[in-house]
């Protein structure tokens, strides 16, 4: 059985559009790797910044890549950093954040 209509009141449907940016002190992206893609898989975040990867760049950082997440990095020995940024994203990269001379 329904219960009374109410007259006069409209119902709004509010949309909750969410963007979900994460930033990680990783402390040793090998060491983490696996957490890292886990958490890309259950957690879905747009964009995941990691800091202090401490690895040196690659010579193939494919095994770094995961699928669905694009990789942009700069990777030091005792530093680094890298964004995975999921692919329904649109993104550019910036070579340089200092003004030129």
């Amino acid at each position: 059985m329904k219960g009374p209509k109410k007259k006069g009141k409209s119902v709004q449907r509010r949309h909750v559009l969410s963007f979900q940016v994460q930033l990680s002190n990783i402390r040793g992206l090998h060491s983490n790797l696996n957490a890292i893609h886990h958490h890309l898989e259950t957690d879905m975040p747009h964009l995941l910044f990691l800091t202090e990867t401490q690895i040196r760049c690659p010579p193939d950082a494919a095994y770094l890549n995961y699928p669905g997440y694009s990789l942009e990095h700069h990777f030091l020995q005792r530093a680094g950093v890298c964004v995975y940024v999921r692919n329904d994203i649109t993104a550019m990269t910036e070579t340089s954040a200092s003004p030129s001379s």
